[in-house]
């Protein structure tokens, strides 16, 4: 009996564990302008773009800090960007041992290091140069909040066994059918890549994750008749019935074991959350070339076949059928 006692003591603790975010030993209590060298203060996030951009330079920024030895601030919550619940804000990467390299000085930030504050836009959010490991991915889980202590319970929404599903629509599928959209380079996956993940295991239910707006995409048009005439064996939620607002749905793909990505720069976010599965159009389109998340997420390509909506999308009726019509293959693991 004491045997079997331990051994459910050990399996509880270790999945307790498992729930737990490793610590960034670059985290610091230091409060800006408070040393004197190689410091960086970011001010603002405001007039970035989105989640996923403001995430993708939030990223550069620790990228070029942890490669060039600087102290960096990152801004707190704020009321106009309140997806992120930032739990450490400073991050001291000036004692590392390597060597600062000379591409530090080649003008990625704009101003010279020192005692500056920059807001977002003075970083290139693509550039690559800098290096991104699994340390700095480690001290963003903490900037980003999902490992504030109860940061995933009381998502009673979110059940066991549940896939959760993220569709872009609004800007990329104008209110007026045929009028080109905003961005023609960044279509989105077609409908027969969500149905492919959702037939792939038996999940208890499937969460949808989308803008509430009139411009919607004709993917979720198809999953709402799906969900209307409860075509499948589990049940099909939408978080806007919920009423929810974005910083909730943010939250809740964070905290979502399996989740379905659309071809956004947000799916780069999903390195950080608590899942123990990602899916996609591709691997390329996962954020990281088909990686691990810092928490063990394997990441799946579901790869579309004959369609070209994920290059060029001008909202036409040929690219409608297009998007519905098109096939994609079964979840193939990334390597």
């Amino acid at each position: 009996m004491w045997t079997s006692l331990f051994l459910c003591w050990l399996v509880h603790a270790v999945s307790a564990a498992e729930k737990e975010c490793e610590p960034c030993r670059f985290a610091s209590n230091i409060k800006p302008y408070e040393v004197q060298g190689r410091e960086i203060v970011v001010q603002s996030v405001h007039g970035t773009g989105r989640t996923g951009n403001v995430f993708k330079r939030l990223l550069t920024f620790m990228r070029y800090s942890y490669t060039c030895n600087v102290l960096l601030h990152l801004p707190p919550a704020d009321d106009r960007h309140s997806a992120y619940e930032p739990h450490i804000t400073a991050f001291d990467f000036r004692n590392r041992s390597d060597v600062i390299e000379r591409k530090c000085h080649e003008g990625a930030v704009t101003g010279t290091i020192g005692k500056i504050a920059m807001t977002l836009k003075s970083i290139k959010w693509s550039d690559q140069r800098f290096r991104s490991n699994v340390q700095v991915l480690k001290c963003m889980r903490w900037y980003v909040g999902v490992c504030r202590k109860g940061y995933c319970d009381n998502l009673t929404y979110l059940p066991d066994g549940a896939l959760s599903i993220h569709i872009r629509q609004g800007d990329l599928f104008p209110a007026n059918y045929g009028k080109k959209p905003s961005v023609e380079d960044r279509g989105q996956p077609p409908l027969s890549t969500y149905l492919s993940a959702l037939g792939f295991r038996n999940w208890t239910a499937a969460i949808i994750f989308a803008e509430k707006t009139q411009q919607q995409s004709p993917t979720y048009q198809m999953l709402r008749q799906l969900q209307r005439y409860k075509v499948t064996s589990f049940k099909i939620v939408f978080s806007e019935d919920r009423g929810s607002s974005w910083a909730e749905d943010f939250h809740g793909l964070l905290c979502s074991k399996a989740v379905v990505t659309a071809a956004t720069s947000f799916s780069e976010t999903q390195q950080l959350g608590w899942q123990e599965e990602v899916y996609g159009p591709g691997c390329s389109y996962l954020g990281c070339g088909g990686c691990r998340g810092v928490s063990g997420a394997k990441f799946y390509s579901i790869k579309p076949r004959d369609y070209h909506g994920l290059r060029v999308f001008k909202n036409t009726p040929e690219d409608w059928v297009n998007m519905l019509l098109s096939q994609s293959g079964k979840p193939t693991l990334c390597k």
